[in-house]
């Protein structure tokens, strides 16, 4: 995929929602008119060398969820990892957002890690 590719699909409720994803050096920053997220890249030296892709910065507005944006959002990032040869998609979701840990786990997404974090700044 090279530059800014746009579709145009339809929602369950009707909703016709306009993405694109436009690419970065190691990956895609993607917007729509109803959400955004970034996807990531990156050559890891576990798992043989193989690339993972790292989804992050998922937003779909509050007011439009469970129309299926997410779900189509997060279907095209994980087709984009795919043909990127990716062999892991991960991503992390902050502990008190059970709605949207119920939704990856719906994808196929597994607890499999406990993340941790430190603020420099």
């Amino acid at each position: 995929m090279n530059g800014e590719k746009l579709k145009n699909r339809k929602l369950n409720k009707g909703k016709l929602l306009t993405f694109g994803f436009k690419k970065t050096d190691n990956g895609y920053i993607y917007h729509t008119n109803l959400a955004e997220g970034q996807i990531t890249f990156t050559q890891y030296l576990s798992h043989k060398g193989s690339k993972r892709a790292t989804i992050e910065n998922v937003r779909v507005a509050k007011d439009r969820r469970n129309l299926g944006i997410g779900t189509l959002l997060m279907k095209y990032a994980i087709n984009l990892a795919k043909e990127n040869s990716c062999t892991i998609v991960q991503l992390t979701s902050n502990k008190t957002r059970t709605d949207a840990h119920r939704f990856y786990k719906r994808l196929g997404f597994q607890d499999t890690h406990e993340g941790l974090k430190l603020n420099i700044l």
